[in-house]
């Protein structure tokens, strides 16, 4: 779906992020966790709808970091957000 992609200016598949690193958030114990309370948080334009991505990855030698980054629906505006889960 580049169509979309381009629509709603999202990089295409496989480009990399074009996405600024957001500072990462505690207090969520999975990924699911997180996407949930990602997904109750409202744009500026007051639309709740995003084309969300994830991506976990390892850092500082023990911290998992899941990242969403997306772009409303409603105005295009670019959303992105970190958090720190426990190791499993």
């Amino acid at each position: 779906m580049a169509w979309k992609r381009r629509r709603y200016g999202l990089p295409d598949a496989g480009s990399g992020d074009a996405f600024p690193q957001p500072p990462a958030e505690d207090g969520y114990d999975s990924n699911s966790d997180a996407f949930a309370d990602v997904g109750q948080r409202s744009c500026a334009c007051g639309e709740f709808r995003c084309f969300w991505r994830n991506i976990l990855s390892g850092a500082d030698d023990h911290l998992l970091y899941s990242r969403f980054a997306g772009v409303c629906q409603g105005c295009a505006a670019q959303h992105a957000y970190a958090f720190r889960l426990p190791l499993p």
